[in-house]
């Protein structure tokens, strides 16, 4: 049996909680495990990116976006991000 802790769903929700009370470090940080335990689903690049705008800037969050170019270069949400943070 995996660690629901750990499921999507939960850090989903956890996510989502924190970015609604302003909390980004928190927010970043369940963005950071979303990354990490669901690799290959691209919200939680997304989402940390968002945290990293709010909490340094624009350029962070692209630079952030820009590490799994390879991974991400064929999914519209990637590319639309990046040109969000860009403009």
């Amino acid at each position: 049996m995996g660690d629901e802790r750990l499921s999507y769903e939960v850090l989903e929700a956890k996510y989502l909680t924190c970015k609604g009370a302003k909390k980004w470090e928190h927010a970043e940080a369940y963005a950071n495990l979303l990354r990490v335990h669901h690799p290959n689903r691209i919200d939680g690049w997304i989402n940390q990116a968002e945290c990293l705008c709010e909490l340094h800037g624009a350029e962070k969050a692209v630079e952030a976006l820009l590490l799994d170019e390879e991974r991400f270069k064929e999914c519209a949400r990637y590319i639309f991000a990046i040109g969000c943070y860009y403009a």
